[in-house]
């Protein structure tokens, strides 16, 4: 217990730091271009790419690709060290199809663009079209990084994959600081470190693989096999994995439709969410994985002693208690938060409005995307790859249709209607995701503790809420309003938890006391 909880910290602190750095280059975007066409121009290009990188640079793919060579490593009665050469073995296959995916995608950047963002005008299309084609090669080196996740993954070596995002976002801004000195368009300089900061994602990886590889004697000869059984499971895995990615391009596109500035409102808004979302909801799904994995193949029992179903309970319990306070948080500080990160420079008040409220909107889909990582992780130990497409279908059509028609509202409703479609989406795979493990492990979650942390939730949102209002009236900064409303949000919720725990433990004995009487 005690290793895991110092294996999800350092992920957590790793992520923490890369979202850090996230937030501060997503101000220098808006402070550059701020809510403009040109903005707009710029994030659908950055749209594929991000969601590559969310894909393959931050963790997911690696996910998947740990959980299924250590599975097919142990069936072979190999070492675990072993692992570690077949995940790279399997990346070098995957690159062969990633250098022709990007080279199709560079001669068709005007069909992606035309797919993606419909609604954009002439000539804000030809700008994103030739800013895809610079940053798209960034799928190549987010595909090798991925693989070398995965390797040192498998040794449950978790700081230095944690930390490489970071290298991403330190080379954006190395990018943002240029164009504020230069007189060089400062799309193309951010396209360029966007293609820069995937091939540093690889680079500094590659020498600890090489000595875990060394320390464990891993070669890479003679797997052709198992690297054929890893590859016909990925692509379930891939595809649940994606869901999320593929909600918010559904919404970039269908913001495409509406006026001048939305795209890069969800955009923006996207990228607060991800703070949380990374920290609290990803380290669980990252770490429990390889643990997952050894538990499936130690024992093939389904009922509810199964070692397996005790972890999953516990990492949906821990993604749960983690995210909905952190939702319900984020939908009662969107607005000064918005200001104070985004709003200056070319980010006016109406990008900080747009902004905040496709934030609102996004926000009680994170618990969802949090829940749906542990869940993703059990399906891939268990080697279930149905379930993660039964999920992933429904909820991507959900997430079209009902963004759509949200979309028709009236007035300035239906600039809603992207997030939330997304929010119900994401909610929809959850929900499916859940179902399918709970056929295959009997896992459970205490219901009174589900019921705790909702109570917890809102009373959280009522604090915060109440004291940004009050500082809203008030006229104090957003700095001021933000140190306030943050802490005694999460206070309230830890007070909440606690009072409330403690006043079961006695009905808890004597429960216990009445069984042994």
């Amino acid at each position: 217990m005690t290793r895991r909880l110092t294996h999800t910290l350092t992920v957590g602190a790793g992520t923490l730091v890369s979202r850090l750095l996230g937030v501060v280059r997503d101000a220098a975007l808006a402070w550059l271009l701020g809510g403009s066409g040109t903005a707009d121009a710029l994030t659908a290009a950055l749209r594929l790419p991000y969601m590559v990188r969310r894909l393959f640079g931050e963790g997911t793919l690696s996910m998947s690709l740990t959980v299924a060579c250590i599975r097919e490593s142990l069936h072979a009665d190999a070492n675990r060290g072993q692992a570690s050469a077949l995940a790279l073995a399997v990346t070098r296959k995957l690159t062969v199809w990633g250098g022709l995916l990007t080279l199709l995608l560079v001669l068709g950047a005007g069909g992606v663009m035309a797919l993606t963002a419909p609604g954009l005008t002439v000539m804000v299309q030809e700008e994103a079209v030739f800013l895809f084609r610079i940053c798209i090669p960034y799928v190549f080196f987010a595909l090798l990084a991925a693989g070398n996740m995965a390797a040192l993954h498998s040794h449950e070596r978790f700081l230095l994959p944690s930390l490489t995002p970071a290298l991403f976002n330190c080379t954006m801004l190395l990018s943002a600081g240029l164009a504020v000195v230069t007189d060089a368009p400062a799309g193309v300089l951010l396209a360029c470190g966007v293609l820069c900061g995937g091939v540093l994602q690889w680079l500094i990886q590659i020498p600890a693989v090489r000595a875990e590889r060394k320390a464990h004697g891993a070669l890479l000869g003679g797997l052709e096999a198992q690297v054929g059984a890893v590859l016909r499971r990925l692509p379930a895995g891939i595809l649940g994995a994606a869901v999320p990615q593929l909600a918010f391009l559904v919404a970039s596109t269908l913001a495409s439709q509406l006026s001048a500035g939305h795209i890069s409102a969800l955009f923006y808004a996207e990228r607060l969410l991800e703070f949380p979302l990374g920290v609290l909801g990803a380290a669980v799904g990252i770490v429990a994985a390889p643990r997952l994995a050894v538990l499936a193949s130690s024992t093939s029992s389904s009922s509810s002693e199964h070692p397996l179903a005790h972890e999953t309970g516990l990492a949906v319990a821990l993604a749960l208690g983690l995210t909905l306070p952190a939702a319900a948080g984020l939908m009662a500080v969107a607005v000064p938060l918005v200001a104070l990160v985004l709003g200056h420079g070319a980010f006016d008040s109406a990008a900080v409005t747009r902004t905040a409220l496709a934030l609102c909107a996004y926000a009680p889909g994170l618990p969802a995307y949090a829940l749906s990582r542990p869940l993703l992780a059990a399906c891939h130990a268990l080697e279930d790859t149905r379930t993660p497409l039964f999920a992933a279908v429904p909820s991507l059509l959900l997430t079209a249709f009902a963004g759509y028609a949200l979309m028709q509202l009236p007035g300035d409703w239906g600039q809603l209607g992207p997030p939330l479609g997304v929010t119900l989406g994401l909610w929809c795979n959850a929900v499916l995701l859940w179902l399918g493990v709970r056929h295959a492990v009997l896992f459970t979650v205490p219901c009174r503790s589900v019921l705790v942390q909702l109570f917890g939730t809102a009373c959280t949102f009522c604090t915060a809420q109440f004291v940004v209002t009050s500082c809203a009236s008030h006229n104090l900064s957003h700095v001021t309003t933000l140190a306030l409303a943050v802490p005694l949000g999460a206070l309230v919720y830890g007070l909440v938890f606690a009072l409330c725990s403690r006043q079961h433990l006695p009905a808890r004995k004597d429960r216990r006391t009445a069984r042994r009487g």
